[in-house]
């Protein structure tokens, strides 16, 4: 294969172990976060779909819980795929693996922020806004609730900003000394 032909199938194959790799992590980050939301919404009687000031408070306080544990969540599962599976870094070591986290922790506090911001007040405003949940896929598919769209809008976002920060930031490639 040409040198070109090689670096157009690598950057197809990272594409491809990220998609994969970030699935999986928004299966557990998401995931975690929804069975939160619900499990205790339904423990403490919370109408998450409601534009009652006390109910919104009240599914305020939870839906920043949830999303905080399911962010953790992920963070913690992602790590050691995105550094040996998609950006195939080969560091190895309590300094380097320590520097590596440290960075992955940082660069995804940006992630978590807009995550939280879309996960609390997005839901709110579209229910404000006189958001109906709706069946996804007919009567017995997915329903659409406000939260359920919001994660759907979070996927993509957080996946456009953390690829190109976890290539060149976190597990950029060291030049070699000449």
């Amino acid at each position: 294969m040409t040198t070109r032909m090689q670096k157009v199938w690598k950057g197809f194959w990272q594409f491809i172990a990220y998609s994969l790799v970030g699935l999986a992590t928004a299966f557990v980050a998401y995931g975690t976060r929804l069975a939160i939301l619900n499990v205790y919404a339904q423990i403490y009687g919370l109408d998450l779909e409601s534009t009652d000031l006390a109910m919104v408070g009240g599914s305020s306080v939870l839906r920043t819980i949830a999303q905080t544990i399911g962010w953790i969540a992920g963070l913690i599962f992602s790590f050691m795929p995105y550094k040996f599976i998609v950006f195939r870094n080969k560091e190895w070591g309590w300094k380097p693996l320590g520097r590596q986290f440290l960075t992955f922790f940082i660069s995804r506090i940006l992630s978590y922020f807009l995550e939280l911001l879309l996960a609390v007040g997005l839901p709110i405003g579209l229910q404000a806004a006189g958001y109906k949940t709706f069946m996804l896929f007919g009567a017995n598919g997915i329903p659409m609730t406000a939260d359920n769209q919001t994660i759907v809008i979070s996927v993509f976002l957080v996946t456009a900003i953390n690829f190109p920060i976890g290539k060149l930031l976190v597990f950029k490639k060291k030049k070699q000394k000449s």
